[in-house]
């Protein structure tokens, strides 16, 4: 209950700004990296918010954001946090680089909600890329990876 209404306010403030200030990104990825906060329930809100406010994210500062979510996706065991970090990944990056982030957690996966989380980027991604055959062969063998 305190995660989310910290998210709230969190968000409140990123509606000040036209670019996310670097000490907010700092605290959504201390959320992704810091098991004591990130496994409790609201951690995914904070990564929630800032897709929310992704046109004031700059590209140095959403790399950040992934490659937490890459070192860290893992250890996340709470499902909504596991399906937020994948939405993210997927609509956040274009496909190649999402495709790549996904080949690199699906390396590590242990848990149920995460293999679904990953499987449900694919399909966005996919979606977007209907006619994309490299993009679609490439979710095919990530399919393949966590099956």
């Amino acid at each position: 209950m305190l995660l989310e209404i910290l998210s709230r306010q969190f968000f409140e403030e990123l509606l000040n700004y036209e670019t996310v200030p670097d000490a907010y990104i700092q605290i959504v990825e201390h959320v992704l990296e810091c098991k004591d906060i990130f496994s409790l329930n609201g951690a995914d809100l904070f990564l929630y918010q800032i897709y929310a406010s992704l046109d004031a994210v700059s590209e140095p500062q959403k790399s950040r954001l992934l490659n937490r979510i890459c070192n860290n996706f893992d250890k996340y065991d709470k499902e909504m946090l596991c399906l937020n970090a994948m939405d993210f990944v997927a609509r956040s990056f274009p496909a190649k680089v999402a495709l790549d982030a996904l080949e690199t957690v699906s390396a590590k996966v242990k848990i149920l909600s995460q293999k679904q989380a990953i499987l449900f980027a694919l399909d966005v991604i996919e979606n977007h890329n209907k006619k994309n055959t490299d993009v679609l062969r490439k979710a095919g063998q990530i399919r393949k990876l966590i099956s």
